[in-house]
């Protein structure tokens, strides 16, 4: 039985894509600069294409006709939305449900051919090539939707495993399907298994560049995954990882529910040892390409391995630091000057030594009663760059929350912003960084945060130098205390973009001092964290 549901034939609705050589014409006018009216065309063929009735060979050559411009113009309008704060906007909003209802329509359309397939007992071939791309559009609603860091519809899970069950029914997970990319045989169980360990990843922290690295890794080691019905044997301390195809989930550690039917089991040991011996080799200086981890920089590839040690490796291993459920509230505010502001209690001054005046300001206060950077200041705290919003916590641990935005409206997110929190049991605001966003299917916006050791103490900097004008001017900053246990110098957080080798920079808090930048300790959306040395007046 089908996991979808087939919209009624209704051959009025009569596509122009009703065959091949019709297909051909009619993407040849198709207008690919206006992106919007050719998805929009695209989706309205489509769902034509699944109310008429045509011989099964004939569907399924149309869609895979289509399938190169509906990949294009998906990816390309999906750009749109990278780097969009969070919630959306309605507009990126629409675009986001546009590019859903359209990979829904070709996993439908999808489905409708496997239909046709299985009524006209076609060969296994054609079988596998239906089911193949009706799970790989499931997957790439599933993952457009984590990719803006929405909460997808856990339902699609269920159509996964939907497609997968009858795969095994039909007993095609291992037919080769030729995709004519001139690269190895893929088969539905491949690509399977390589939906479960992409979703199993913590995906919704991974960044674009991180995702490309994975399913070009995942194109090596899927063979190393099996998949099957009786649990594996835990390997080097790797233990298996269990499916249930009845679930609207994905992988998951065993638990001690009992036997069932519905059960798969994913021998992780070969994957795992993968992952172990290219992180000890990596680590002893070896180049990834010469590991066959791509031309990526040795950083991007340790971090992703470490990524993919911790999910896929360790079993249900404890935090380092016990999260905790909480039913507190906190006060969120976000970028340095607001941060500064709350940190140091008062809006952001230029500071002076013995408070002085300069001549200009003197003038304003004799004409107006104040100066004119207080004017400046009233209206941008009139907009809200420093206003606090208070936001609910889900959880807590020493140095992260999990929180969650109750209220609509407020400042919109993105990941590898600074944010600083202050919980109601606390006194002082904490500094940090948002780790992942998901905005939920009831709107709620979700929020993970890792926080930085120590108070942050409010001050401010400004260049040094020749090419520098007189009269230049400070920016708010924060200093950072070090951390020895994790070997971490006393740090500048600074806007995006401060830092040069060895810039030395003016310090101005209890008294002037001077600075000299070393090096980045992480960089951010909207900041960089800048180890220092003080240097003598």
């Amino acid at each position: 039985m089908l996991p979808v549901e087939l919209p009624p034939i209704d051959n009025q609705l009569e596509p122009e894509t009703r065959d091949l050589e019709g297909t051909r014409y009619w993407l040849s006018q198709l207008q690919l600069t206006d992106l919007p009216r050719a998805q929009r065309a695209i989706r309205d063929q489509v769902e034509r294409l699944n109310r008429f009735a045509l011989p099964p060979n004939t569907r399924l050559a149309v869609l895979e006709e289509l399938l190169d411009t509906v990949d294009y113009v998906q990816t390309e309008f999906a750009r749109r939305l990278i780097g969009k704060p969070l919630p959306l906007a309605e507009r990126d909003a629409g675009i986001l449900r546009a590019i859903s209802e359209l990979w829904r329509e070709m996993a439908v359309a999808s489905a409708r051919c496997l239909q046709e397939a299985m009524d006209a007992r076609q060969g296994e071939k054609e079988l596998a090539l239906a089911c193949y791309r009706a799970m790989g559009y499931t997957a790439r609603e599933m993952l457009d939707y984590v990719r803006t860091s929405y909460e997808f519809d856990p339902e699609l899970w269920r159509r996964l495993h939907g497609f997968y069950g009858l795969a095994e029914e039909l007993e095609i997970t291992q037919v080769p399907v030729h995709l004519g990319d001139g690269a190895r045989s893929h088969s539905c169980g491949d690509l399977y298994v390589r939906i479960l360990l992409v979703f199993h990843a913590n995906p919704y922290e991974l960044s674009r560049r991180q995702y490309a690295l994975l399913e070009r890794w995942l194109g090596d080691w899927i063979p190393l995954a099996p998949l099957g019905r009786v649990a594996p044997r835990a390997g080097e301390g790797t233990p298996p990882m269990e499916v249930n195809l009845s679930s609207a989930a994905g992988l998951r550690y065993p638990d001690t529910g009992g036997f069932s039917t519905a059960l798969r089991y994913l021998d992780m040991s070969g994957i795992c040892k993968e992952i172990r011996v290219k992180s000890v080799l990596l680590s002893q200086g070896q180049s990834p390409r010469r590991l066959g981890l791509g031309n990526a920089e040795e950083k991007d590839c340790g971090e992703l391995l470490g990524v993919l040690q911790r999910q896929w490796c360790e079993g249900n291993v404890e935090r380092m630091f016990e999260r905790r459920p909480s039913r507190d509230t906190s006060e969120v505010c976000f970028g340095i000057e607001a941060i500064h502001s709350q940190v140091s209690g008062r809006p952001f001054r230029q500071p002076r030594k013995g408070g002085e005046l300069t001549e200009q300001e003197q003038k304003e206060i004799a004409a107006l009663g104040r100066r004119a950077s207080d004017t400046t200041r009233a209206k941008r705290e009139k907009k809200g760059s420093t206003v606090l919003e208070t936001w609910g916590i889900e959880d807590r641990s020493t140095l992260g929350l999990r929180l969650l935005v109750r209220e609509q409206g407020g400042e919109r997110l993105s990941v590898g912003s600074l944010i600083a929190t202050r919980p109601s049991d606390r006194k002082r605001f904490s500094v940090g960084v948002i780790r992942w966003i998901m905005v939920n299917r009831d709107g709620q916006l979700r929020v993970g945060i890792r926080s930085f050791a120590g108070d942050p103490e409010p001050t401010a900097v400004r260049r040094t130098g020749v090419n520098v004008p007189s009269g230049e001017k400070y920016i708010p900053a924060l200093v950072l205390p070090a951390v020895p246990a994790v070997q971490i110098p006393p740090t500048l957080v600074l806007p995006a973009g401060w830092y040069r080798p060895k810039r030395v920079v003016e310090v101005f808090g209890r008294e002037h001092e001077r600075a000299l930048m070393n090096y980045v300790v992480e960089k951010g959306r909207d900041y960089e964290r800048i180890s220092f040395s003080t240097l003598p007046s």
